[in-house]
């Protein structure tokens, strides 16, 4: 379901221990080149969170 799967990975494991990476200079670098990657996981929720309203409302 997710497109790029290895950067969403990357980004959780970031997410679970921000500590860790907030002074790393490199990583910090790397989120700022985030948007098309969270763009194009949060389109891909979009249609599949549409997706199953449009199955339950149709049952």
């Amino acid at each position: 379901m997710v497109p790029d799967a290895h950067v969403m990975e990357k980004v959780i494991s970031i997410r679970n221990n921000p500590y860790k990476y907030k002074s790393e200079e490199p990583v910090l670098q790397w989120c700022e080149t985030l948007g098309k990657y969270l763009q194009n996981f949060a389109d891909v929720l979009e249609k599949e969170l549409i997706m199953n309203a449009d199955k339950k409302s149709r049952s």
